[in-house]
C-alpha cells in the first residue's frame, strides 16, 4: 500500500493540497534574522561530543571561512508564534554552478539547528546549499528547557497542535516552497535528512512532498503500530515521557499501558500508528532515492518492527524499476545513536517524414486501486525515434461524456513535436462506462451512498497514480510533465496540479470556476444543469419542490467534499505557484462565470509575484465565447 492510498486527513492527504485542517494558511514570507549566540538546548541529557558531526568530510578550500556565506532567516509558515520558522543556510559565496543542489538537515529532540553546523559546513564546502531549521518548540522557538515537553502536554490536553511530527512536517513543506524559489537552488535536487526525531521529520516530509528528491532518515524510522502490538513501545515513550504520564493521570490509570500510548499517539499525531505509519509511508517515497540507516540494537526503533516497511519498500522500488534507489543499512551492536560511519554513509557520493509509420501507440491499464473503476485506461502516443533520451510528457483529460480517443488529434500533434502525449478515460467514462448513462448513475450513487467521488477527486487520484507511472518511464523526463484538460477535464487538471508537484505545468481550459462564489451569487444553475440528474435526485430526497441553493450545497458537500470551501479555486489555484499555469476561459461562460474568478485570479497573481515569477501565471479570456473550446484556445 502506498501513502497516497490512504486518502486520510492532515498534511499527507491526497486531496489536502498540503493545507492543514483548521489552520490559517499564510503566504510564505521571509524575515531577516541574526546568528544565534547562545543556542537553546532542552532536556536533561548531555549533548555529547560533536566528533560525529565533524566526520563528514569537507572539501579542501583555501580560506574556507572567508568564502562561507551564512544566512539567518525566518519563514512565516502560518499564523501564530510557532509559525515563524528559524532557518540557517550555509553556502559558498562563489560557485561555478548557477543552480546548486540543496540539502535540509533536521536535528534530534531537545537540540537545535546550530548543533548541525559542522554538517552544514561540510556540505557547503562541496557545493551544496546547506539548510537547517529549528523544529517546533526547539531552538529559537523555545523559551525554556521544558518548552517542547510542555507543548506535547498541551497537544494532549487541547488537541489543537501537533508538535511531535506533523507541525514540523508542515514547516518543511513550506521550506520547500521557499527553496524552489531561490535563484541559486536547483529545484529538482533538494535532499532531506535528519537524526532521530529529525529522521522522522525527514521521512514524513519526503512522503508528503515530492520536491524532496532524496531522503536519508538516520535512526528515525520505526513501526508505531508494530511497537504497540508487540509491547515494544517503552523506549520511544520514555523519550517524551511527561506527556504519557499526564495522559495516564487523565485516563485514570495506575501505569502507562498500551491504551495510554495508543490514545496519546492518536491525539498528538493522528494517523501515526495507522495510515501514516512506516509500512505505508516508507514505500510511498519510491522511486526517489532513499537510504535508511539504523542501529542494530536500537530500542526506540526496533529492527523487528521494520521488516514489513522495508520489504514493502523493496517491492515498491522494484516495481518502479529502480531497486538500486532504496537501501537499508543497520550498524550491528549500535543502539539509538548516530555514529561517524552513519554520517559517512549518508554523505553523497516538427515536421516528420512518414509520420504515421513513426508513431508509436501504447494502450495500457494502470491499476490505481481495488475495484472495477481502479483500472485506468491510458492512451500514449510518441515517436518511436527521438534524439532525446528523456522527453517531456503532457497529459490530456477529456470533457464530460467524452473519452480519451476524442483527444487523439491533440495527442498526435504533440507527439510529432517530441512529446510523450498521454490521455486517460476519467471515472465512469470511455472504457470505464458500460452505457450512455454510467456517469450520471455514478453521480447519483455517490449522492445516495457517499462511498465514491466520481465528479472530481476519484479522477484526481488516478492522475496522481498516473504521475507515479510516468516518472518511472525511461523515456519521460520526470521534471517536465504537463497537464491540461477541457471543461471537466480542466477541473481535473487544475486539482491534479494543485495536489501533485510532479505536474510541472498546467493549462485548465474552460474548467476553473468559483464554486462557493456561484452559490453566494446565485450563479450555480448552468453548472448544475450539466449534471442535473443527481441534483434532481437530491431535491426529491430532501423534500424540495425545486433545486435551490441548499440542494446544491448539500450535493457538492456529498459528492466532492471541500469543493466549495477549502479546495475551491481561491485556495487551490494560487497553491500551484510557482509552477507555470495558464488558465483559459470564455468571457461569457455560464458554467465558469468570469466574475467568480476575480478572487482566485488576484490571489494567484499575488502568489506568483511573491514567488518572484509573475510571468509564470497567465489568465486569458476569449471575449463573447461561452462554454466551448475554440481553435484559438488550443
Amino acid at each position: 500500500m502506498d501513502l497516497c492510498c490512504t486518502r486520510a486527513p492532515h498534511l499527507l492527504r491526497v486531496a489536502g493540497f498540503k493545507y492543514e485542517q483548521g489552520r490559517a494558511v499564510v503566504p510564505v514570507a521571509v524575515e531577516i534574522g541574526k546568528p544565534v549566540k547562545n543556542p537553546m538546548y532542552q532536556g536533561n541529557t548531555l549533548l555529547g561530543s560533536r566528533e560525529v558531526m565533524e566526520s563528514c568530510p569537507k572539501e579542501d578550500i583555501e580560506s574556507f571561512k572567508d568564502g562561507l556565506l551564512e544566512e539567518n532567516i525566518y519563514l512565516i509558515t502560518e499564523e501564530g508564534e510557532q509559525g515563524r520558522l528559524p532557518v540557517l543556510i550555509l553556502s559558498m559565496n562563489k560557485s561555478d554552478q548557477e543552480k546548486r543542489p540543496a540539502i535540509v538537515f533536521i536535528h534530534s529532540s531537545y537540540k537545535c539547528k546550530e548543533w548541525l553546523r559542522p554538517l552544514l559546513e561540510a556540505y557547503a564546502s562541496r557545493g551544496y546549499i546547506a539548510v537547517a531549521i529549528d523544529s517546533r518548540y526547539h531552538g529559537e522557538r523555545a523559551s525554556s528547557t521544558t518548552t517542547y515537553q510542555e507543548a506535547l502536554i498541551s497537544s494532549w490536553k487541547n488537541g489543537d497542535t501537533m508538535p511531535f511530527i506533523f507541525d514540523t512536517v508542515w514547516d518543511l513543506i513550506k521550506l520547500a516552497d521557499y527553496l524552489v524559489q531561490r535563484e541559486d537552488v536547483d529545484p529538482f535536487r533538494i535532499g532531506i535528512t535528519g537524526e532521530s526525531l529529525g529522521g522522522m521529520h525527514a521521512w514524513l516530509a519526503a512522503a508528503s512532498d515530492h520536491r524532496y528528491s532524496v531522503v536519508v532518515p538516520i535512526i528515525g524510522v520505526q513501526g508505531f503500530q508494530w511497537a504497540m502490538d508487540n509491547d515494544k513501545w517503552q523506549a520511544r515513550v520514555d523519550s517524551i515521557k511527561p506527556v504519557f504520564e499526564e495522559a495516564r493521570i487523565d485516563l485514570g490509570k495506575s501505569v502507562i499501558d498500551k491504551e495510554v500510548v495508543e490514545k496519546v499517539w492518536d491525539r498528538i499525531a493522528p494517523g501515526l500508528a495507522s495510515q501514516f505509519d512506516s509500512p505505508n509511508t516508507i514505500p510511498a517515497i519510491a522511486p526517489r532515492p532513499q537510504l535508511i540507516i539504523h542501529g542494530g540494537e536500537d530500542p526506540r526503533c526496533p529492527l523487528a518492527g521494520l521488516h514489513v516497511p522495508i520489504s514493502r519498500a523493496e517491492e515498491a522500488y522494484k516495481k518502479a524499476g529502480c531497486p538500486e534507489n532504496f537501501k537499508f543499512i543497520t550498524e550491528s551492536g549500535i543502539g539509538h545513536q548516530m555514529t561517524a560511519s552513519m554520517v559517512m554513509e549518508s554523505c553523497p557520493k516538427e515536421d516528420i517524414e512518414s509520420f504515421k509509420d513513426g508513431l508509436l501507440e501504447e494502450n495500457i491499464y494502470l491499476i490505481t486501486e481495488e475495484g472495477e473503476q481502479g483500472r485506468l485506461p491510458v492512451l500514449i502516443l510518441s515517436m518511436n525515434k527521438s534524439d532525446q533520451k528523456k522527453r517531456p510528457a503532457i497529459v490530456f483529460i477529456h470533457t464530460s461524456y467524452s473519452c480519451k480517443e476524442w483527444l487523439r488529434p491533440l495527442l498526435e500533434a504533440y507527439a510529432s513535436r517530441g512529446y510523450i502525449a498521454v490521455a486517460i478515460d476519467s471515472r465512469y467514462h470511455g472504457e470505464r462506462a458500460s452505457s450512455t448513462t454510467t456517469y450520471q448513475e455514478a453521480l447519483i450513487s455517490s449522492w445516495k451512498n457517499g462511498d465514491t467521488m466520481p465528479f472530481i477527486f476519484d479522477t484526481v487520484w488516478d492522475l496522481i497514480k498516473l504521475a507515479d507511472y510516468l516518472v518511472q518511464r525511461e523515456d519521460v523526463d520526470p521534471f517536465r510533465i504537463g497537464i491540461t484538460g477541457v471543461s471537466l477535464g480542466g477541473m481535473h487538471a487544475w486539482f491534479a496540479a494543485a495536489s501533485d508537484h510532479r505536474y510541472s505545468v498546467v493549462v485548465p481550459i474552460i474548467g476553473v470556476q468559483g464554486f462557493q462564489w456561484a452559490m453566494v451569487n446565485d450563479k450555480w444553475q448552468a453548472r448544475v444543469g450539466s449534471i442535473k440528474p443527481v441534483f434532481e435526485e437530491a431535491r426529491i430526497d430532501l423534500g424540495k419542490s425545486v433545486i435551490d441553493k441548499e440542494v446544491v450545497e448539500k450535493v457538492w458537500d456529498r459528492i466532492a467534499p471541500g469543493l466549495a470551501s477549502q479546495f475551491d479555486s481561491p485556495n487551490t489555484i494560487p497553491a500551484i505557484a510557482p509552477r507555470p499555469q495558464l488558465i483559459i476561459n470564455g468571457g461569457e461562460d455560464p458554467l465558469c462565470p468570469l466574475a467568480g474568478l476575480h478572487i482566485p485570479i488576484s490571489r494567484a497573481e499575488e502568489a506568483y509575484k511573491k514567488t518572484g515569477c509573475p510571468e509564470n501565471f497567465k489568465f486569458i479570456t476569449e471575449s463573447g465565447i461561452g462554454h466551448q473550446m475554440t481553435a484559438s484556445m488550443v
